[in-house]
């Protein structure tokens, strides 16, 4: 392991510990190191730590990170463990009450941790605390001026408001659970807002305060990876379902091979064959087969069966043609419902 930070102070000062620990994970980000950690070297806040784990590039990574002659920034070099374990491994590494989860990349607008400081300072049950965030040009969040907020566990069940790099939550509910769960490749962290929602609720700030940048490669980004992450999100949910008297969810008690006694859903079929489709419409046939063809195998429904059909005919260059006008016309035509 190589670290180029510089000597963190006494942890068993109480005196010492920032009161926020902003972590972020690199790998092979170079040319957007300068904007993204000067993002948070830029905070109005004057009490929070930076804590960097570049884990295993193969560019200049480590070497950009160097760069930077700041106090509260500390950096860690190590060989490549995927994304969770170097997280927690971040985690591990920092002091701060508050932890504020940063994606490697993206940028923290200047207010961003003061502002989700306080909100958690003033409201104890809330355990974790979003904002509104930029994402494709496109921002996403509650309505200006309303605070979403409301039971953690119930909300997470149905949906996840976060997308994770702009989330801060507490240390202590971290430390309860027992941190992300190395069996999540994606997803990783619905698995952990699912467990810390037993003991706390959650909040969006209207505020817009975090601007997510997409990378090609990246999980929303290829068919394969978006399912995994929806694959994966659908066991999280049914971990945190089937709790026993102890505590412990089906991973807890079976472990690994929980994954494989995931329940199939009708809605979960829908969801794949509504991304299916619009692979289809969008001429992207890696994301239509694949979420096609799972649609069919998780439930057999009316919807699965239009979109294995419509699988079938667009392998013939005549009714592919029709198949896309058709969903075409389809997601206009839905838009205009929308207005």
């Amino acid at each position: 392991m190589i670290s180029v930070d510089h000597e963190l102070a006494d942890t068993s000062s109480e005196h010492s510990s920032p009161q926020i620990s902003c972590i972020t994970v690199f790998y092979n980000r170079a040319a957007l190191i300068s904007t993204s950690i000067g993002s948070l070297l830029s905070q109005t806040s004057q009490d929070f730590e930076i804590i960097v784990v570049d884990d295993g590039s193969t560019d200049d990574t480590l070497n950009q990170l160097s760069l930077f002659d700041d106090a509260r920034l500390h950096v860690t070099g190590q060989s490549n463990s995927g994304f969770t374990a170097a997280m927690n491994a971040a985690v591990r590494r920092s002091r701060g009450q508050y932890i504020a989860v940063h994606g490697a990349g993206d940028i923290s607008l200047p207010e961003r941790l003061e502002k989700q400081a306080a909100f958690l300072d003033a409201n104890p049950e809330v355990g974790a605390v979003g904002c509104a965030r930029l994402t494709d040009g496109m921002v996403i969040g509650p309505r200006a001026g309303v605070i979403e907020r409301g039971p953690m566990l119930k909300t997470m069940l149905h949906r996840n408001p976060f997308s994770h790099g702009e989330v801060m939550f507490r240390r202590s509910l971290f430390d309860k659970v027992g941190g992300y769960r190395q069996e999540f490749r994606f997803a990783q962290d619905r698995d952990l807002w699912l467990r810390m929602g037993r003991y706390c609720d959650y909040a969006v700030l209207p505020d817009l305060l975090y601007e997510r940048t997409s990378f090609h490669g990246g999980v929303t980004k290829t068919p394969r990876s978006l399912f995994l992450q929806t694959r994966l999100s659908q066991f999280a949910v049914q971990c945190a379902e089937d709790v026993d008297q102890d505590g412990r969810d089906l991973l807890d008690r079976i472990g690994p091979s929980a994954f494989f006694l995931t329940k199939p859903l009708i809605k979960q079929s829908k969801q794949y064959a509504a991304r299916g489709l619009r692979g289809l419409r969008d001429g992207n046939m890696e994301a239509a087969e694949i979420f096609l063809t799972q649609a069919w195998n998780e439930n057999h429904n009316l919807q699965s069966f239009a979109g294995i059909v419509a699988l079938w005919l667009s392998r013939y260059r005549r009714t592919n043609a029709l198949i896309r006008s058709i969903l075409r016309y389809r997601a206009r035509l839905q838009t205009q419902r929308d207005d």
